[in-house]
């Protein structure tokens, strides 16, 4: 839907900007929601003690960060009108998501053990491949 969208070089944010911006609006809403109830449902199967507990504390604050990204309409994207917290929220998203799955990571082997190793090797990729979008071009990457 949007015009002149580059799968390569553009970002997340800039599917937010712009006339069809609230579609992207919607789906980060829809993802708070889902986190919210992620929380709630994690809250109320409460394993593994303290590192649970603390893993879902992450959840709630995921939610607020991805509503703030949602509704704040900044994004990133050099605009100096206000106060800019794009890009430290992106960062508090970055720390929460690798403290969830490592601290949620040995609770869901009372599920099976193959969730355990699933939210571990989430923990693994996004540690290591968050932050590469950080350094990644935003120029084209292709001439066509």
């Amino acid at each position: 839907m949007v015009p002149n969208h580059d799968w390569i070089s553009d970002t997340v944010s800039d599917l937010a900007a712009g006339k069809y911006g609230i579609i992207q609006d919607i789906a980060l809403y829809g993802h708070a929601g889902s986190l919210g109830a992620c929380a709630i449902g994690d809250a109320h199967f409460h394993n593994d003690g303290t590192r649970w507990n603390l893993g879902v504390g992450c959840l709630a604050p995921l939610a607020m960060c991805v509503v703030i990204i949602g509704a704040r309409n900044e994004y990133g994207d050099g605009d100096n009108e206000g106060i800019v917290i794009h890009i430290y929220v992106v960062y508090a998203l970055g720390v929460l998501f690798a403290a969830l799955f490592v601290l949620m990571g040995r609770g869901m082997a009372a599920v099976g053990k193959p969730f355990a190793r699933f939210t571990y090797t989430c923990a693994v990729l996004w540690i290591i491949g968050a932050p590469v979008f950080f350094v990644m071009p935003t120029g084209k990457a292709y001439p066509f």
